[in-house]
């Protein structure tokens, strides 16, 4: 037996997993068809192998013993997919014209259930093992094949393949068997069950068309093999005219075999001819049997190749063929589908699009739609949109193979079935409106090419025909029925099926137009054809085809009308049909409805109905012609109306009339009252026949009540029309709903007389008293008579009194109702003129009263007779004479009179000046009187005799409560109260004002309910000038003279004088009204005094306060200061006022020390500093919150910002620049210098310059000044060999303020250059020793041992070691000196010349400066000395450096001696640094495992971005051996943020990284064999010592930091700003660098755990949000601030820090950690890393121990460290997972030399790369490329495995 072994040629696992993910268990029993398809297979067998091998439990082949699929095909391997399957995704279908495939995936598909299939093809056996753990375990190979089957080893094995004992395996044939697996593996962890495989029976059983567009399978078996070992056949499909169907596709691919199946050459053939390409039209008949069922489908099918038009589909294709680097395999081969029902007919189907197999993409036509579309790998969308030239070609072509194949081949379809398509269904294959571009694509060829084929199915006076689509073809944009197109196809040519308005307008569109058929083309014809001069005729007299019988009259009637059914079209044309089936004129008049009733009611007359058949389409909302009246009362007795002397008056007749009226509703009948009113219906006593009529003014007919049926007679004087008695109860059928004949009642009868004014009723007595009787049976309908008719009805003498005589009402006469009143007789003789009514029947009694004719009563008497003596007698004593009996007899007058009488007369008396006052005895109302008893207790200011009643001796009691029951007084009179302030106004007299108002005010209760005219008494008072105004001694008042009486509204009270005392008086003090209680509130709002605080006049007062000037006298401050802190606490209560504050108000308007000062020099915080105040003195103790506020608002705030104290010291009046300083002045200095020295360093950026304060005591200008690192440094100037005398230094005590501010330091920042005029060099007479030394010192041997001593000293990483190879490390040129003149100078301006250094080294040239000196080891001891501190090495590295240059030692000895020192050793060869920019690529080296994150407690991952994670391990930096790799783990790139010389220039590169970084960057584990210093936490969370340190500065331990504490990033450490600031180009240290992860979240998401742990941490992520807004006091860079948390799903920030104006002062990034921030750190998402980049307000905050109970939460505060991040760097670690290749000395034939414009292949990126340039650098070359599928610039080092283009 031969045992081959072989491996894939890619990274496997991961990219299976890839490959699997978007497969679903139906995906790969298609995959398999697909290939066995694609292999030229006519069958496939799929079996699910129950059976259980236990003979295969102990052997290499145990994986296979379980169950399994098996599938077969009866196609076999050859050569070339051998090789293919050995590599996922090989292209190797894409130069094959037979095959669909393009991706070479289909095999992959095995993996999603299966982790070692396996196959046999072609005598070969191949088994895929790719986990290594079954038939490859142990081997570096993870595919076995064998080339013997018979051998012993495989049998056991082989058997499994086999169905039955003894199957032989024919070579022609392939099996695939997968073992299915039962437990999770690192490939997949689905499974793959029974259920599933009995879903895919189910599915094919009903899915027998997925193989009708397949090449060449035309069988597939479903079956399974019980643990028995029997075998059942579950489904098979096979295709029954399978011979026909095998010649159809053979024909469709005869060009491809002769081509050898070459696509590209194909269709060069195509283009090179104008021969048609083969199409077909068929059917396919299908048998799928299942169990005992078997069931026959037949399928309609076009299937072809095609053309499109000039050429476009050939032309497409060959461009995708052509598509560099990776062709895209598209062929012109389309087709559609459709089934057919047993009866021919469209059977139902779910559509579906295919691409050979069905595709899983939403179809919604109703027919399959097969093409040869680009999709995307795992055929589950077609192509159609996306940026670049390809996608735009490929969505392209699948348009134009939608438009021009696919339409062509759907109408095709449509003209092959359309003979055996029932005609209702025909159209509804068509494409109806699509909205996807793609389904458009196929609606548009479709109706481009249906034009030109016969597939309109006409008809023509009973002839159908199929006739290409145009304009004299007419179609029915209704919905048609048969009966219709026989009326219309007599005489039109019309299409019949239904077809729709969607398929007229795109026949348009494609320029193939119908005629629609219209109602007026239909109503035109009819009018045209038909004299209407010969009407009526019968319907089939006419002599017209369309209407010849009733149905075709009914179906044009109803095409016409429409499904609005509006028969007003109907109009003007002779379409009338009535009920004696006749077609009447248009001028004849019908109803429509005529039901028995209504017909009786028309008396049986036909003409005068509209047919039944026609009436029963009308609706209730139908618009009809106006010939046409609709069952209705009114339009029935219209008719009658109309027709009225063709009705004879019957009876029985005008009875049946009326019934039908009487059976109406009541709306009904009122709608026909006017038509009633035309037709006299109605007989009368006298036999007349009158209309009906309710009008009894205009003598309509009247029904008697039965009452006067006897005295008709009397009634005849009346001229009443009397209905005939007789049939009164026939005629009140009319009057069931609605009056339509009148019933004489007493309301009518008097209407009657009054309209009619002859009748004279009174001039017989039995007629007046009859009448009287008749109209006082029901008095309401006086109520109604209107002023005219009620007059005219007085004036009529109908009253008959005692003296017999008939009197009108209205004759002036005080006629009375008699009664049992008699007047005393004292006054008897008071009677005047009144008569008594004769006529005293209870009815008549009652109707005149209801005339308002009166009794004679007490209460009369007193109003009639009394009352007006009182008022018009002249005589004082009998006027007093009858008051007094009035009063003396109230009592006995009110007893004898109703409540309601007593009442009245009381209303009456109080409305009537009957009472004399005590001067003159003038008669007044009562209420204009006090009562006797209350004008006694008034006030003498209100003492006036006009308001008192006179005096009635012997009856004061009396007299009192006359005046009480009638409305005297007993409360102040609103008159009296104004003529009183009258008075005392006119005489300025301020103190009856006072007594007056506070009278007033003291009887408010009282007061406040009075009214004068409309207003309240106070109101009233307010308008007048009679309020006393306060006395003008007080500084704030209005200007101008000020008044002694005031209108009320014009003042304010006394407590609003600080507020608006400069624009308004006060009331007078002596007032005593107060807004404190309610009752001071309401009198202040009646009298209309200034309450509102407006701000503009609050404002205007303050104004004239700020004007206000102290006189020295404490009370006038006190007043001021009082006016001022009443502002304040105004300001302080309304929180909208701050807007209104203007720019004076806010700069002179705090009172401080006796004077207005800016708000801007006001603190809260004091400042011992002159001209900056605190408002201590404004505040008090601070017990009135109101006043600390209104201060804030005005602009006091808490603390003085480094901007004002920058502009304070600026301030050159009070602190002159390089002038001598009061000592005051020296002081506040210091002070104001000292308070910046302790503000935050990162807010510098934003004070403007100010002077500083130098060793002199003076103050300079920044420029001016220079910094030092100490003060020898001064000293060492001072005592320098020169010195420019213009240089000062900063005071001793804000030199660190300085260096923040940015001052040159004479140390750090200055450069040196040798003074060669003062300089003396040596040239000649050198040491032999001295200049052996020096080649030495230039030597490689000598540099590798410094680069190992550096190596150790500074912990390097490989990476780093291999870059100082790179660099020179040591001086290029010694020159040795006799005398050493340095040069100090920052920027330009030269400082000092130093001659005490014994040596320099010169960057530029890299020449070191030597002092000769007489020893020649002191010389030495000056080099040692150089190199130590120049590469800051130690005490003990300094000692090797020494023994190794004195002596000269080689490299063997060098080596051995480090060793023995236990020094770091170097690598076995340098390698060239080529830095890679990570994100000039989207080549990256993809990560197997990410299981290192999987739990990180953040919520911000986002799609498909990496992410930026940073580390808090700085403290923790140990040895990182990357020598072993394992892939376990994604260690962490470098973000170096130095800003070095070296990496200056990377600005813009990193702007450009940050927009840039996607994909997935991996880096090995350190060596798991090495024991790390380290603890760490492993993935588990256990302790473990194998994840590397990162690298990064050493910063405070988180645990020593207290809760709360604002923890700073290490780049606000002075270190890092040491370093920042130096600008040395010297070999960076590790504290140079800052750990930052990058990992792809999208690797994490594709697990449970993953995603129980992002839902856990955003609760987390909110919790730390929350905690920061809670205790937000704490972390604010101003207490005004505050933290608003940003809206959900925001990108970048969580939180905003914002002023109290709603400026954004910072975005804050919130990342918490349930316990301690650890070594996985914290990550950024790449929107967080851009805006961070964007925004340097940007800050990030970390909260960690969030959910430790025992600790408190800690912040950590890191102002945008994105900022500082430019430069990205990967050591020499990521060579382990680099792919490479090691080349043998034997391999090398000569040394490749790249050169410009040469293109290689670079497996490590799987890429293609141009030269640019090709730099050597010793044996190694470096090139910087072009990548040539992207255009991306790269720089890497070459390596001779590329291989050449």
């Amino acid at each position: 037996m031969s045992e081959l072994e072989y491996t894939y040629r890619e990274n496997l696992i991961p990219r299976i997993r890839k490959l699997i993910k978007g497969y679903t268990v139906s995906d790969i029993l298609k995959e398999y068809l697909q290939n066995a398809d694609d292999a030229g297979a006519t069958e496939l067998k799929v079996t699910y192998d129950h059976r259980l091998h236990n003979r295969l439990i102990g052997t290499r082949f145990e994986k296979a013993k379980g169950p399994a699929l098996i599938i077969e095909n009866n196609s076999f391997f050859k050569e070339k997919d051998f090789e293919s399957i050995r590599e996922i995704s090989k292209e190797g279908k894409v130069d094959d014209a037979s095959t669909t495939g393009r991706f070479g995936e289909g095999f992959s598909c095995s993996f999603s259930v299966s982790d070692d299939p396996s196959f046999i093809s072609s005598g070969k056996a191949f088994w895929f093992d790719v986990l290594a753990h079954s038939v490859t375990k142990g081997k570096s190979n993870n595919i076995s094949a064998w080339d013997d089957l018979s051998s012993e080893d495989l049998l056991v094995w082989l058997d499994t393949f086999r169905h039955e004992t003894n199957q032989s395996f024919d070579e022609r044939k392939t099996v695939f068997r997968l073992p299915l697996r039962t437990t999770p593996s690192s490939i997949s962890s689905e499974y793959f069950s029974y259920e599933d495989f009995i879903g895919w029976v189910q599915d094919w059983t009903n899915s027998a068309h997925n193989i009708l567009f397949l090449r060449n399978v035309q069988r597939i078996t479903l079956d399974e093999i019980n643990t028995n070992g029997e075998r059942k056949c579950l489904v098979q499909i096979e295709t029954i005219n399978d011979i026909e169907i095998r010649n159809i596709k053979a024909s469709l691919q005869s060009d491809s075999n002769q081509y050898d199946n070459n696509p590209q050459r194909l269709s060069e053939y195509w283009l090179s001819n104008n021969d048609e390409l083969p199409s077909h039209s068929y059917m396919h008949e299908l048998e799928v049997t299942a169990g005992d069922n078997k069931v026959t489908e037949r399928w309609a099918v076009v299937n072809g190749l095609f053309r499109g038009p000039n050429n476009t589909l050939i032309k497409q294709s060959m461009e995708a063929l052509n598509i560099e680097p990776t062709p895209q395999k598209v062929l012109p081969w389309c087709g559609c589908a459709i089934r057919m029902g047993a009866n021919n007919s469209k059977a139902k189907q779910v559509s579906k699009f295919y691409t050979f197999l069905p595709l899983e993409i939403k179809n919604p036509f109703p027919v399959h739609i097969h093409g040869w579309f680009d999709l995307d790998d795992k055929r589950k969308q077609i192509t159609q949109q996306g940026g670049g030239a390809t996608l735009e070609l490929l969505t392209k072509w699948n348009k134009s193979l939608l438009t021009y194949g696919i339409g062509l081949a759907y109408a095709k379809l449509i003209g092959f079935i359309k003979n055996e398509v029932e005609t209702e269904q025909y159209y509804k294959l068509w494409p109806q409106k699509v909205d996807d571009s793609l389904h458009q694509c196929v609606t548009e060829g479709f109706y481009s090419n249906i034009c030109f084929i016969e597939s309109i199915r006409t008809n023509f006076r009973g002839n159908e025909n199929w006739k290409k689509p145009n304009k004299s073809t007419f179609y029915i944009s209704q919905r048609s029925n048969s009966e219709l197109i026989r009326a219309v196809s007599s005489s039109f040519e019309v299409a019949i099926g239904g077809i729709g308005s969607f398929i007229v307008s795109q026949l348009k569109k494609a320029g193939s137009e119908l005629s629609e058929l219209k109602p007026s083309d239909v109503l035109n014809h009819i009018s045209n054809c038909i004299d209407e001069s010969s009407l009526p005729k019968p319907l089939d007299e006419i002599g017209l085809p369309l209407i010849s019988d009733i149905e075709k009259y009914v179906s044009i009637i109803s095409f016409c009308v429409g499904k609005d059914r509006d028969f007003s079209v109907l109009e003007g044309v002779p379409l009338t049909l009535t009920s004696d089936q006749k077609i009447q004129s248009n001028s004849v008049n019908v109803m429509v409805d005529a039901s028995p009733e209504y017909s009786r009611a028309l008396a049986s007359k036909e003409y005068l109905m509209l047919h039944s058949r026609c009436s029963s389409l009308i609706e209730a909302d139908s618009n009809l012609p106006n010939t046409w009246f609709r069952k209705s009362l009114v339009n029935l007795l219209t008719l009658v109306s109309k027709n009225f002397e063709e009705f004879e008056r019957t009876e029985e007749w005008i009875e049946l009339l009326i019934d039908t009226i009487w059976a109406e509703s009541e709306k009904e009948v009122s709608a026909c009252a006017s038509v009633l009113s035309r037709m006299p219906i109605v007989e009368t006593e006298k036999h007349e026949w009158v209309t009906v009529s309710t009008k009894i003014e205009n003598y309509c007919p009247v029904i008697l009540p039965d009452r006067l049926c006897s005295n008709i007679n009397i009634l005849d004087s009346l001229n009443l029309i009397v209905v005939k008695t007789s049939k009164r109860e026939l005629y009140r059928k009319l009057n069931n709903h609605k009056p339509l004949l009148l019933e004489l009642s007493s309301c009518e009868l008097a209407k009657h007389i009054i309209k009619n004014r002859e009748i004279d009723f009174c001039l017989n007595e039995e007629v007046r008293i009859k009448v009287l009787e008749y109209l006082s049976m029901d008095i309401g309908w006086v109520d109604h008579l209107s002023p005219p008719d009620l007059k005219f009805l007085l004036s009529i003498p109908f009253v008959l009194i005692e003296s017999g005589n008939l009197v009108s009402l209205d004759s002036g006469r005080k006629v009375f109702l008699s009664s049992g009143f008699e007047p005393p007789d004292h006054i008897r003789g008071l009677r005047g003129e009144y008569d008594l009514v004769a006529d005293n029947s209870p009815a008549i009694r009652k109707l005149f009263k209801k005339l308002n004719l009166r009794e004679q009563t007490a209460t009369h008497y007193v109003i009639e007779v009394i009352l007006p003596f009182i008022k018009n007698t002249e005589n004082q004593p009998e006027r007093i004479k009858v008051i007094s009996w009035l009063v003396s007899e109230w009592g006995n007058i009110e007893k004898s009179i109703s409540e309601e009488d007593s009442q009245r007369l009381r209303i009456k008396l109080s409305q009537t000046e009957l009472v004399p006052v005590a001067i003159d005895f003038m008669l007044v109302r009562p209420g204009d009187v006090y009562l006797p008893s209350f004008a006694k207790k008034l006030p003498e200011l209100f003492r006036d005799r006009a308001y008192f009643p006179v005096e009635l001796p012997d009856l004061d009691d009396s007299w009192e409560k006359f005046l009480i029951d009638v409305g005297a007084k007993s409360s102040i009179i609103s008159k009296h109260i104004r003529h009183v302030a009258y008075s005392f106004a006119e005489d300025e007299n301020i103190g009856k004002g006072i007594v007056f108002w506070n009278y007033l005010i003291e009887k408010f209760e009282d007061v406040k309910g009075l009214m004068f005219g409309s207003k309240t008494l106070l109101e009233s008072l307010s308008d007048l000038p009679i309020m006393p105004v306060s006395d003008s001694s007080k500084l704030l008042k209005p200007a101008g003279i000020t008044p002694k009486f005031e209108r009320a509204k014009n003042l304010i009270i006394g407590t609003h004088h600080n507020l608006l005392g400069g624009i308004y008086n006060s009331i007078h003090g002596s007032i005593k009204l107060s807004d404190k209680s309610e009752e001071g509130k309401d009198l202040i709002k009646q009298l209309g005094l200034i309450t509102q605080l407006r701000w503009n006049e609050v404002m205007e007062s303050f104004s004239r306060v700020l004007q206000l000037e102290s006189t020295g006298k404490a009370k006038d401050e006190r007043e001021i200061q009082n006016h001022a802190i009443s502002f304040y606490r105004y300001v302080g209560r309304d929180s909208n006022v701050k807007q209104f504050i203007s720019e004076k108000v806010r700069t002179n308007s705090i009172r401080i020390n006796n004077m207005w000062v800016d708000a801007s020099d006001v603190f809260q915080d004091e400042v011992k500093v002159g001209g900056i105040f605190t408002w201590g003195s404004l505040i008090g103790d601070g017990s009135d919150p109101l006043v600390k506020k209104g201060l804030e608002r005005i602009g006091v705030t808490p603390r003085p910002t480094p901007t004002y104290m920058a502009r304070h010291l600026s301030n050159t009046k009070k602190y002159p620049i390089n002038t001598p300083l009061s000592d005051n002045s020296l002081f506040e200095i210091k002070l104001l210098l000292g308070w910046f020295r302790t503000q935050s360093m990162y807010e510098i950026v934003d004070w403007p310059e100010f002077p500083l304060l130098g060793t002199d005591d003076l103050l300079h200008h920044p420029g001016d000044l220079y910094t030092y690192s100490n003060t020898s440094d001064v000293d060492t100037f001072e005592r320098a060999y020169d010195r420019n005398r213009n240089i000062y230094f900063i005071a001793r005590d804000f030199v660190s303020l300085a260096r923040e501010l940015g001052l040159k330091d004479i140390r750090k920042d200055v450069h040196l250059r040798v003074n060669e005029d003062k300089s003396s060099r040596i040239n000649d007479g050198l040491d032999t020793e001295l200049l052996q030394i020096e080649k030495y010192l230039q030597s490689e041997t000598f540099k590798d041992g410094l680069i190992r001593l550096l190596a150790d000293k500074q912990s390097l990483s490989h990476s780093d070691v291999n870059s100082l190879k790179e660099k020179e490390l040591l001086p290029s040129e010694f020159i040795y000196c006799e005398s050493l003149f340095l040069d100090y100078f920052i920027e330009n301006k030269w400082l000092y010349t130093d001659n005490t250094a014994t040596s320099f080294l010169d960057e530029e040239s890299l020449s070191l400066y030597l002092l000769a000196k007489a020893d020649i080891e002191d010389m030495v001891d000056e080099v040692i000395v150089f190199v130590t501190e120049n590469h800051d090495l130690d005490g003990n590295h300094q000692q090797s450096l020494s023994r190794i240059l004195r002596k000269q030692m080689k490299s063997g000895e060098i080596t051995e001696l480090l060793d023995k020192k236990n020094m770091v050793s170097l690598p076995e060869d340098f390698d060239i640094f080529d830095e890679i920019d990570i994100f000039e690529s989207d080549n990256f080296i993809e990560n197997s495992e990410c299981d290192a994150h999987k739990n990180i407690e953040e919520a911000d991952f986002e799609s498909d971005s990496a992410e930026v994670i940073l580390s808090d391990d700085f403290n923790e930096i140990e040895d990182w051996d990357t020598s072993e790799p394992n892939l376990g783990y994604t260690q962490e790139a470098t973000f170096d943020v130095s800003n070095s010389t070296e990496f200056s220039d990377n600005s813009n590169g990193s702007s450009q990284a940050s927009r840039r970084l996607s994909g997935t960057l991996s880096l090995p584990r350190s060596n798991p064999n090495k024991q790390s210093k380290k603890k760490t936490v492993s993935d588990n969370g256990t302790n473990g010592s194998d994840i590397p340190p990162p690298t990064g500065p050493k910063v405070g331990n988180a645990s020593s930091i207290d809760s709360g504490e604002r923890v700073s990033a290490p780049w606000q450490s002075k270190e890092f700003q040491k370093n920042k600031e130096s600008g040395s180009s010297a070999i960076k240290n590790n504290n140079s660098r800052y750990p930052v992860y990058i990992y792809d979240s999208s690797d994490l998401g594709d697990t449970d755990e993953f995603s129980d742990s992002n839902d856990r941490a955003t609760i987390t992520g909110s919790k730390g949000e929350n905690f920061l807004i809670e205790n937000q006091n704490r972390y604010l860079m101003n207490s005004l601030n505050k933290l608003i948390k940003a809206k959900a799903n925001q990108e970048g920030y969580d939180i905003t820090e914002e002023s109290e104006d709603g400026e954004v002062i910072r975005y804050i990034e919130v990342k918490t950690c349930e316990g301690e921030w650890g070594g996985r750190g914290v990550s950024l998402t790449l929107p967080q890393f851009e805006f961070a980049k964007k925004h340097d307000n940007w800050c990030l905050f970390v909260v960690e121990n969030l959910e430790v109970k025992s600790l408190q939460p800690t912040v950590y505060e890191l102002p945008n460290p994105v900022v500082h991040i430019n430069r990205f760097i990967f050591d020499s670690s990521w060579k382990q997972i680099a792919t490479s290749s090691i080349q043998k000395p034997s391999d090398v034939l000569q040394e490749v030399v790249p050169k410009p414009g040469d293109v290689y292949y670079v497996p490590s990126l799987n890429e293609e790369i141009k030269v640019v340039s090709a730099q050597p650098r010793g044996k190694l070359t470096k090139i910087e490329g072009e990548i040539i599928s992207n255009g991306f610039n790269t720089n890497l080092k070459f390596d001779a495995s590329w291989e050449l283009r």
